[in-house]
């Protein structure tokens, strides 16, 4: 009798406080269309749906769980198909199950992270992804320590795509709906001054990635990053990172960002961005999750190239609305014009649940030599809440 009073009791707790948790999901919805030249096309077709919960575990809600995880396809054909198989491709991941909370700690606010969440460094180009692993963050009013550790071994790689040696020879991502990531000991350790002088603020951080598999293909990255106002409404953002792979070789990543909001709804922004190639002292820079340089040529990637950029952002009431302009310049052949990104995309809150939205673009080579070439796009997404 008393372990059933005990059973009911625990049971009437947890049923307290799931009735304090908060969940939902989202039904979405991905279809892109790219072509070189008109005659034939490739078409990308995705649908996914995701549910998730936010569980508070102590009433005022400063430690929590949060969940969501996500079933979905992908399907990539040929039209015509040239007799090329169409790729078929199903999904499934817990891509967030992260349990979270603030403590005081004297003057200043600790804040704890455990489980599977998404982490990025300070300029979101060497690893910004899903990874399992624990986040620390001490934060004082003239100062913020922070350090994370992790692994992405137990990772999805249907879902997150690394850049790994090329004398790595195990297939990711094969059609396996969930298909092991490389293992990698991802960590970072980061001191951030919130008003360093003038309302600026100032970044240091260190980050590597440690090989667990057989290619100990390691790498370390350190940055320098700072960001504040020059006046009013305008803004700026630059850091430079100096990065080695297994201490052969020097990388670097650099960029300057100016940022103006001249009216509530809309801002403009120039980009200057540079990753090394490889001439005088530097090898090519490549971080560890790949980044998308452009959005219109797939599996472009931003080493070797210097890339001024112009984008224009604006909202008016449920319409949000982005052009975007890059010029992608050889860093490896003295600077040679490769080509043209242009990019226009549109959001549309049709009502408080629904949001449709689509882009066109254009990636315009001028370089023959280059492992680029022209080519269009169009995509149109649309998600509903519940």
């Amino acid at each position: 009798m008393n372990r059933l009073k005990k059973a009911a009791f625990l049971l009437f707790l947890a049923a307290g406080s799931l009735y304090a948790a908060e969940w939902g999901g989202i039904v979405r919805n991905d279809s892109e269309l790219t072509s070189a030249d008109f005659s034939s096309f490739y078409v990308g077709q995705s649908d996914t749906v995701y549910l998730w919960m936010n569980l508070p575990l102590k009433k005022d809600s400063s430690f929590y769980l949060a969940a969501e995880g996500m079933y979905g396809y992908e399907l990539d054909a040929g039209i015509p198909s040239g007799g090329t198989q169409a790729a078929f491709t199903n999904i499934a991941d817990i891509d967030l199950f992260e349990i979270s909370g603030d403590f005081y700690a004297g003057s200043g606010i600790m804040s704890l992270s455990l489980g599977r969440f998404f982490v990025s460094d300070a300029t979101g180009v060497i690893f910004s992804q899903l990874s399992d692993g624990a986040s620390l963050k001490l934060s004082f009013p003239s100062i913020e320590l922070g350090i994370y550790g992790g692994y992405t071994g137990l990772l999805n790689s249907n879902y997150i795509t690394m850049l790994n040696s090329s004398d790595d020879t195990e297939i990711y991502g094969a059609n396996d709906f969930y298909s092991l990531s490389h293992p990698y000991i991802p960590a970072a350790l980061y001191v951030r001054f919130p008003d360093f002088i003038f309302n600026q603020s100032a970044q240091l951080q260190l980050f590597g990635a440690i090989d667990c598999g057989q290619t100990s293909y390691n790498r370390i990255y350190g940055t320098f990053s700072a960001t504040g106002p020059i006046v009013s409404r305008f803004y700026y953002s630059v850091s430079t990172v100096f990065g080695t792979e297994n201490f052969k070789s020097i990388m670097n990543y650099s960029s300057l960002e100016m940022l103006c909001f001249p009216h509530s709804s809309i801002s403009f922004s120039t980009k200057f961005e540079y990753a090394s190639a490889a001439n005088w002292i530097f090898s090519p820079f490549h971080g560890v999750t790949f980044i998308e340089a452009s959005k219109s040529l797939s599996g472009m990637e931003l080493s070797g190239f210097l890339v001024p950029s112009f984008s224009v952002e604006g909202t008016a009431g449920a319409l949000y609305c982005q052009l975007t302009g890059k010029l992608f310049l050889d860093a490896a052949e003295e600077f040679v014009m490769d080509g043209i990104d242009l990019y226009a995309e549109i959001l549309v809150n049709v009502f408080s649940d629904l949001q449709i939205g689509g882009g066109i673009g254009a990636y315009f080579s001028f370089n023959d030599s280059s492992y680029s070439e022209t080519c269009y796009s169009a995509a149109l997404t649309a998600a509903l809440s519940f």
